[in-house]
């Protein structure tokens, strides 16, 4: 459970400088285990391609009964290819087989609004830690944007709070 009085100390003595931040994702990154068959790094224009057919492949293997037709219409490799050419070379991180290097997941970080978008994975990488590998990437890129941004606009502290408890927020609840 979350102690509103740290939190609240928290907010009141705004020290959440961004090596703070940086500081928090390092902690729980390091408490994730990591899966050597799988590697995370940033996608790039070459893996347009492979990064598309994922995303297509996994995107209809896990239930899209519920969404319209005409929706799930618009959704083809083709599309997929097009958002993948303008994600792939700032938003995308991709998780690949240590092996052979093919792209078995990727995670989509969006920096307007700073967001994960998305993360998929092919099915033979379900269940092997590679989503909470995307998962802390994709929060260190966050931190990395966030950071970025607050330096841009001017440093605003409500933004690093709510980074700082998002971060923070597995570490503080009980076992």
């Amino acid at each position: 459970m979350i102690d509103a009085n740290h939190v609240e100390r928290t907010d009141d003595s705004l020290g959440l400088s961004s090596a703070n931040v940086a500081s928090a994702i390092a902690k729980l990154s390091r408490q994730r285990p990591r899966n050597p068959a799988h590697l995370v790094r940033p996608a790039t224009l070459a893996d347009t391609e492979a990064v598309a057919q994922c995303w297509f492949d996994t995107y209809f293997d896990q239930g899209t009964s519920s969404l319209p037709a005409d929706f799930l219409a618009e959704r083809t490799l083709a599309t997929f290819t097009e958002r993948s050419r303008h994600r792939c070379a700032a938003e995308t991180l991709v998780g690949c087989d240590a092996s052979s290097g093919a792209i078995v997941g990727l995670a989509v970080v969006v920096a307007e609004p700073l967001e994960l978008e998305q993360i998929f994975l092919r099915a033979e990488a379900r269940g092997t830690s590679l989503a909470s590998d995307l998962l802390s990437a994709g929060e260190r890129r966050l931190a990395s944007l966030a950071r970025a941004s607050a330096v841009a606009r001017g440093s605003r502290p409500g933004d690093a709070v709510a980074l700082q408890l998002h971060v923070e927020l597995p570490a503080l609840q009980p076992a």
